[in-house]
Order: structure tokens, then C-alpha cells, then sequence
């Protein structure tokens, strides 16, 4: 096993929060000796604790942060804080619990109407990969199942007291054509749950700077690859590590790794699985299109905890396109100086696009293609998503049939006319429809 060369210059560290480096340092299931040494010796600095258990709630590893305090130095934190963090800690295992007791009813639900179903994340990612419910913070149940069974599920769901926000008929056929998911809710006095059907792991295109870029996953062969894990005393579908490893390789990439947990997910599942068949990871996703999302993330779990790798797979990522190896001094940097940060579009964008490189607009698009001809391919959905009218053109304007075609020319005018001091000229222009008709 090696561990890769450093993408930051570690000097810049001893500058740095001892609260920031504590939170990576617990940010694990397991921390060896010399880590435990590690985190036994920041704690004999100036903690901020509201500031640490802010920017542990804000990456989602507050479970893991007050795990490894109280097992290995619980006499070093303030009881006060300590108890804040237990409470919190054995509330969100009971409410992990209740959503993962409805994950299974609806499971069963499903397998009883002959709907296959992959439960993902959430509470299966927490006992297969963390081995404690507890563990892990999630705040819904994502399903995944074909396609053609989305309406027949659909029905079931709203038998069993669920709702959708997706009302009309025109919102569920767009929703269906470009989307990846569909959204449920359950509210009452008991429980609060949110739900997800999924038929592929994510949208089509992914928002970039404001930007979208083709993002199509064919996801057929990892059907074919299930096998089953436990989940409270039952047995349930679920990818082998090998695919888990590159879905949440994909979830992190096109959510921009905004949260540490997620980064979290993928050092926890390599610790589990040390014999991962890595040829294999990898050529999924070369198949896939996204060896470089599959790099950027594994020179970043590197970067923060030093995870090691088999020597000659090592040697691979340690080639990655001098671009990601950009991406990954960027991310780092935040989890490193700044967690916790908030991740708007323009911080996106500046991310993305501006902050080291002149030129990483054109480096990013040149990033993820491989050919002159899927380059093409690739800038002509761009330009179709751009262009082609949407479910939402229809919603602001009615047009009949025979019109449909002057949906091109409101689509511009729609977009304009969502902004408040537009908000006459939507108006102008309904009434002169109804008018006309």
C-alpha cells in the first residue's frame, strides 16, 4: 500500500485552526494510535466548542466528532459540551432508526408488487459501511427501482399516506423526461419522512457555475451486479463495493463535495473493504465517463487523512490531469481552513472557474470528454437543454396545439419575466393571450 504525494504544502497547515484539524482528525470510525495521540494533543489548545460542534453540524460528522471524543479523551472537553454532543448523538440514532424501520416496511411493500428495489445511502450506507446506524447523519430514504415502475409506486406511496409536490400532469411528464427522481413526504404526529424514488443516480446535465453539463449515468449494469447486506436483522439488495465506491464517487461530484461526510462515506468504505477489487473500480469508470470525478475524490481522502492505496493503482492517480489535481487543492483547502462554509451559486462558480486558473472554463469542459466527437455531442445538449421549451414554458403561457411551436420564442421571454420587475410584462402578455384567444 502507498500513500500519495501531497497535493497542498503542509507547511500552510501550522497556521491553521486547531478546531479545523481536530474535526478531520475525528472524522473517522477508527483512529490509530497516532492519531489518538494527534487528537489528545490538539485538545490541549484553545478549543472553541460552539465554533467545532457548528462546523461538525455543518458537514454532517457530529455523530462521529462525539464518538471518538468520548472514547478516547472524554476527561479533555468540557462536560457541558460533551453532553450537548451525546444528546445529540443518541437523538439522531433514534430518528436513523425510525426512518430505517420505514425503509424496510417499504421494502417490503415493494418487494410484495413485485417492484425491485435498491435502498442507498441513508441507512444502508450507515450499517455496511459505518456498522452503526448511529454513525452516519442522514435526513431522508433514497429507493432506487426502474423506471417503468415509478406510477406503479407512485400508487402504492399515496395508499400508504404519502404525498408529492409533483401535482399536475405536466410537472410529472417533465419531471419523468429529464429529472432522476421523484419526491415524497409523510408528516404526522409521529414521524416526518422524506422519500426519494430514483431511476438513475443523477440528473442528465449538473449545474456548474451556472452552467450545465451532460451528465448521463447508465446504470443497467449495476443491476446486474447486487448482492445482499443486513440492515436491523434483514437481508437487502445493495451494490457491491466496487460500484458503491463509484455512485458515491458520482453523488459527491455533482453535489461539489460540499459536505466532509461524503468524503467521509469513501475513506470509511476503503477501510472496510481493503481488498476492493481497484481494476475494477476503475474500469467502471472509465466506462462511464468519469475516471476523473473517480481521481479528484481519491487524491482528496488522501489529502485530508492520508488514505493509502495498492502501489500500482497509486501510481494512476498520482497521473491525474494536472486539472483535477487544481480541483483537488481548491477542495481541500475548504475542508482544511474553512469547513462549514456556505456554498452558494457564485461561490460555486468562483470555485469552479476563476479562483487558480485563467483559463478553467475551457479546462473544465475539455476535463470530463475524452474525443473530438463527444466533445461535439456534448455542446449540442448543452445547447438543446438551453433552447428546447420546458413543462414550465407551458405552466406560463397555455398555448394550443396548433401554437406549440411559438414556445421557442417564450421560453426567452419566460426566463426574463420570472424576475419581479418583470412581473407587468408576464402579466401584459397573459392577458393579451386570453384576449386573442
Amino acid at each position: 500500500m502507498t500513500t500519495l504525494t501531497p497535493v497542498l504544502n503542509q507547511s500552510s497547515m501550522k497556521n491553521n485552526r486547531p478546531e479545523n484539524e481536530l474535526l478531520l482528525c475525528c472524522a473517522r470510525t477508527y483512529l490509530d494510535a497516532k492519531n489518538s495521540e494527534k487528537l489528545k494533543n490538539l485538545l490541549q489548545k484553545d478549543i472553541d466548542w460552539e465554533y467545532l460542534i457548528e462546523i461538525a453540524n455543518l458537514e454532517g460528522v457530529m455523530p462521529l466528532l462525539y464518538w471518538n471524543l468520548n472514547t478516547i479523551c472524554p476527561e479533555s472537553v468540557p462536560q457541558a459540551t460533551l453532553s450537548k454532543l451525546k444528546d445529540n448523538f443518541y437523538a439522531t440514532t433514534s430518528y436513523n432508526l425510525t426512518l430505517t424501520s420505514e425503509l424496510l416496511k417499504l421494502l417490503e411493500l415493494f418487494e410484495t408488487n413485485d417492484i425491485p428495489a435498491i435502498p442507498f445511502k441513508g441507512a444502508v450506507l450507515a450499517a455496511s459501511v459505518y456498522g452503526n446506524l448511529g454513525f452516519r447523519q442522514w435526513g431522508d430514504l433514497d429507493i432506487l427501482i426502474h423506471k417503468q415502475d415509478i406510477l406503479k409506486a407512485k400508487a402504492l406511496l399515496l395508499a400508504e399516506g404519502y404525498e408529492t409536490p409533483t401535482q399536475t400532469l405536466a410537472k410529472e411528464s417533465k419531471l419523468l423526461k429529464f429529472h432522476y427522481n421523484y419526491k415524497f413526504y409523510k408528516f404526522n404526529d409521529e414521524k416526518n419522512i422524506f422519500l426519494e424514488l430514483h431511476w438513475k443516480i443523477a440528473t442528465k446535465h449538473i449545474n456548474v457555475g451556472g452552467g450545465m453539463i451532460p451528465f448521463d449515468i447508465d446504470i443497467e449494469p449495476f443491476w446486474q451486479r447486487l448482492e445482499l447486506v443486513e440492515l436491523s436483522g434483514k437481508k437487502v439488495l445493495h451494490f457491491p463495493p466496487e460500484d458503491l465506491m463509484v455512485i458515491l464517487c458520482i453523488h459527491g461530484s455533482k453535489d461539489r463535495w460540499r459536505q466532509l461526510k461524503w468524503l467521509c462515506d469513501l475513506a470509511q468504505l476503503i477501510y472496510v473493504y481493503p481488498e476492493m477489487d481497484w481494476e475494477m473500480v476503475i474500469e467502471t469508470s472509465k466506462n462511464l465517463g468519469i475516471k476523473k470525478f473517480l481521481f479528484l475524490a481519491l487524491l482528496l481522502i488522501n489529502e485530508l487523512w492520508g488514505v493509502s492505496f495498492p502501489e500500482a493503482i497509486g501510481q494512476k492517480i498520482q497521473k491525474a490531469d494536472p486539472v483535477v489535481k487544481l480541483l483537488v487543492s481548491q477542495v481541500s483547502k475548504r475542508f482544511l481552513f474553512t469547513p462549514g462554509t456556505p456554498t452558494t451559486k457564485l461561490e460555486h462558480f468562483l470555485f469552479r472557474f476563476l479562483s487558480s486558473a485563467p483559463h478553467s472554463i475551457l479546462h473544465f469542459f475539455l476535463l470530463y470528454t475524452r474525443s473530438f466527437r463527444r466533445r461535439i455531442r456534448k455542446a449540442r445538449n448543452i445547447i438543446y437543454f438551453s433552447v428546447v421549451p420546458s413543462a414550465k414554458d407551458q405552466e406560463f403561457l397555455p398555448l394550443p396545439k396548433s401554437l406549440s411551436f411559438l414556445y421557442y420564442f417564450v421560453r426567452p421571454i419566460r426566463i426574463i419575466a420570472q424576475k419581479d420587475e418583470f412581473s407587468k410584462l408576464k402579466k401584459f402578455i397573459q392577458r393579451m393571450v386570453v384576449v386573442n384567444k
